[in-house]
């Protein structure tokens, strides 16, 4: 049941410090309290989320810090609000980390709603790094940090650091086949079931939507989700796709699915482009499958999870190529109730 929507600003400034050195960020968030009076949002009362980077740049083996902020509508700042914060591969997050068999970053918002960290860079790469309210937050933004350089001698990474859960990046930009690539990614449920702007959200839960006017209720859309890929070719013979596979960090990687598809010869430093469709989250009532045939479900306290996806094929010359490309999406109970119902009675105008 969908009662509650919490929105987030957080602005990460990222100021390079000394060598696994913990810098000077505001990390003194709030205590875990639980006596916060609860920010219920809808359409018109929402905040805004927003994002700023001093710079994008850290070399491997070093630190800087990052604020997140959490404000209404209003612009006044909520205090007492879980912040949860994940990272790819090559980013660890110093702090605030929640220590256990797998470390964790999360903390409540201080009285100016900020829970202020570090993250540092363990890898040479391109890697994204995000912060969202722990509930019903689906108000969220990510950074992409470029670490670079080689690591220093004797640098052994973060020990006792959370994140590295949301896939591997990019981590080296050689790796793909240089005549093919996958240039875009964008996900769509079936039948319009779910139907949202933003493509890299993915409802969950399948719920009920009431009729505020009458009491009456009838089901929230809620569909199978199909991913869309633009694969772009510049070989010079023709390419022939054959199939694609999608791993989710931490949980597995399915069967190759087959798809037929095709990429033209090109000339003159010409390209060719395609795009292929394929389901990867079945809609098994009333939750969803993270690998297809797996029985495992997706539950709604996921958050952020890196989904990586593959591409097969062979040239007119039976060479056999290949293309990655990585997104994060957020896996949630979202509300796409339709027009003139709400999620919960309790969201009625009373009265």
């Amino acid at each position: 049941m969908k009662t509650l929507r919490l929105s987030v600003v957080f602005a990460a400034s990222l100021v390079g410090v000394g060598f696994i050195g913990c810098g000077g960020g505001n990390t003194d968030g709030g205590t875990e309290s639980f006596d916060d009076q609860i920010f219920v949002g809808d359409d018109n009362t929402v905040g805004r989320v927003e994002l700023t980077l001093s710079s994008p740049t850290i070399s491997v083996g070093r630190t800087t810090t990052f604020n997140a902020s959490a404000f209404d509508s209003t612009g006044a700042p909520i205090r007492g609000l879980r912040m949860v914060c994940e990272s790819e591969g090559g980013v660890r997050i110093l702090e605030p980390v929640v220590a256990g068999t797998t470390p964790r970053s999360f903390q409540m918002t201080n009285a100016n709603g900020v829970v202020g960290g570090v993250i540092g860079c363990q890898d040479a790469g391109t890697y994204q790094f995000g912060c969202r309210m722990a509930v019903g937050g689906n108000r969220r933004k990510f950074v992409e940090v470029q670490c670079t350089g080689e690591r220093p001698n004797g640098f052994e990474g973060f020990p006792g650091s959370a994140g590295g859960n949301l896939g591997g990046g990019s981590t080296d930009p050689n790796s793909q086949n240089a005549n093919i690539r996958i240039t875009g990614i964008k996900f769509t449920p079936l039948n319009g079931g779910g139907t949202s702007s933003n493509s890299d959200q993915i409802d969950v839960v399948r719920g009920s939507c009431i009729t505020c006017s009458d009491s009456s209720q009838q089901i929230e859309p809620f569909s199978d989700d199909y991913v869309t890929l633009t694969v772009k070719s510049s070989s010079t013979t023709r390419v022939a796709l054959t199939g694609i596979r999608y791993e989710v960090a931490g949980i597995g990687k399915s069967e190759i699915l087959p798809v037929t598809a095709e990429l033209s010869a090109n000339s003159n430093g010409g390209s060719s482009e395609t795009t292929l469709s394929v389901l990867v989250f079945r809609a098994a009532v009333p939750f969803k499958e993270f690998i297809i045939g797996s029985g495992r479900e997706i539950s709604d306290e996921t958050g952020f999870k890196g989904v990586t996806f593959t591409v097969f094929g062979e040239t007119a010359l039976g060479k056999q190529v290949s293309a990655s490309g990585s997104t994060t999406l957020a896996f949630q109970d979202y509300n796409y109730c339709p027009s003139g119902t709400v999620p919960n009675e309790a969201l009625c105008p009373q009265g």
